[in-house]
């Protein structure tokens, strides 16, 4: 009977330190951790009444100076219309409502009714176009709130034709600004046999019509942008662009001097930076959209491209143009050094970053070069050729979108003009931080 005792004894122990640990976990995977933030809300139609929706969060994400929408989190309203979207970064976000169906108690007809006025798409804090969507900014432990209001806005009827059509065609409609973009959940209606398309009930705002499809000589692609406002879009057309060729050889170096890779950039950030390896003197980028572009060597270089010849005509530097339907485009560069740095520093800034990003745009072709600073503030641009430059300086990395051109030119007030000789630039530089945004 002691033993008996004895075993209850220790089970009754062990259970107990069972539930202890439980309870120990279960409150360790509710605590949310300190640096992170957190965005909930409410979404009502026009009366204030809840709606019932589906909500996305996406944060703009910033990589080498291009912006990103990344997919945070997905959730639906509850039955007051609220959300909740917890354990987020510190950020910018854009808050995105897709309709669903209304709370309560509607008749068919009812519904029926509102489906051709209420947009598919609301953006916060109750518009269509996404140029217009407010987004929401959160520093670390900081909740953020978003009431989306939706209200009836009818759409119109988008109508065109896929020229050079083929039974596979794949439509995309997705929301646009400043090359921000994002799927509404609108699908155009294709009709394989006559190339024509049809979407239905857009609301106002600003667009971007992607297709993708196959015929006999290949794989075809367009994408068209275009702006919704009160009345109907028709007979928009898309045809595929043909891409071209580029590649080329480089001219004989300086003896000890050996490239690598080159760099191919797009002058108005409607195509991502290109890099192809340079072997034997030659290179191929392989097939590019149409487009302006700058030709140039990473940075660090003791030469730099000086001029881009097309088809045996120069173009006085290393911008130059591809048109539609080139074909192949054979280039030669001419190369000159010795390269000059750019060095300086940046005055203190407030906040928590341990380092900032300083960014050069040469004046006469738009070239852009980046570098980020040390531990005591210092930068430097190891090998640019001569002539001016405008430097920016930001706290942190990744925290501006320098490669649009549209965002770069707000802060050009903010920015310090160089001279850069065969001497470097004569004295040291000292910038000053931008902090506040424009």
């Amino acid at each position: 009977m002691r033993n008996l005792s004895v075993g209850m004894s220790a089970i009754k122990k062990v259970c107990i330190l069972l539930m202890s640990l439980a309870s120990a976990l279960g409150a360790a995977a509710q605590k949310v951790p300190e640096d992170q933030a957190s965005i909930s809300g409410r979404v009502v139609d026009v009366s204030g009444s809840p709606y019932s929706a589906q909500v996305r969060i996406f944060q703009i994400v910033i990589r080498e100076g291009f912006a990103y929408l990344y997919p945070m989190c997905v959730t639906n309203t509850d039955q007051q219309g609220g959300f909740e979207c917890p354990k987020l970064q510190a950020g910018k976000f854009i808050v995105q409502v897709l309709s669903l169906r209304r709370w309560g108690k509607q008749t068919q007809k009812a519904q029926d009714a509102a489906a051709g006025t209420i947009p598919k798409t609301i953006f916060y804090p109750g518009v269509t176009d996404l140029e217009q969507a407010t987004p929401i900014s959160l520093r670390s432990n900081e909740v953020g709130w978003a009431e989306v209001r939706v209200a009836d806005s009818p759409g119109v009827e988008v109508t065109g034709t896929l020229t050079d059509h083929g039974p596979g065609a794949f439509l995309i409609l997705k929301a646009e600004s400043g090359g921000l973009t994002l799927n509404i959940g609108i699908n155009p209606q294709y009709d394989s046999n006559t190339g024509r398309f049809v979407i239905s009930n857009v609301p106002a705002g600003h667009y971007q019509l992607t297709a993708n499809w196959f015929v006999s000589q290949g794989e075809r692609h367009t994408t068209l942008p275009f702006v919704v406002d009160a009345t109907p879009v028709d007979n928009l057309l898309l045809s595929p662009t043909p891409n071209v060729e580029i590649s080329g050889q480089l001219p004989t170096l300086p003896l000890g001097v050996t490239i690598s890779q080159l760099l191919l950039t797009s002058t108005d950030d409607s195509t991502r930076n290109r890099n192809t390896a340079v072997k034997d003197g030659a290179f191929n980028f392989g097939s590019v959209p149409a487009g302006e572009y700058i030709l140039s060597f990473p940075l660090g270089q003791q030469v730099y491209v000086d001029a881009v010849s097309v088809g045996g005509k120069s173009v006085g530097g290393s911008r130059f143009s591809v048109a539609p339907g080139q074909g192949t485009l054979n280039l030669e560069l001419e190369v000159k050094w010795p390269s000059i740095p750019i060095r300086g520093s940046v005055k203190e800034w407030e906040g928590s970053a341990v380092s900032a990003e300083v960014i050069a745009q040469a004046e006469d072709s738009g070239e852009i070069y980046k570098v980020t600073t040390d531990k005591q503030r210092n930068f430097s641009f190891a090998g640019v050729k001569r002539g001016e430059y405008r430097l920016f300086s930001w706290p942190g990395v990744n925290t501006i979108e320098y490669r649009n051109p549209l965002v770069l030119r707000k802060y050009n007030s903010d920015s310090t003009e160089v001279w850069v000789d065969q001497d470097g630039i004569g004295s040291a530089i000292e910038l000053s931080p931008i902090e506040k945004e424009r």
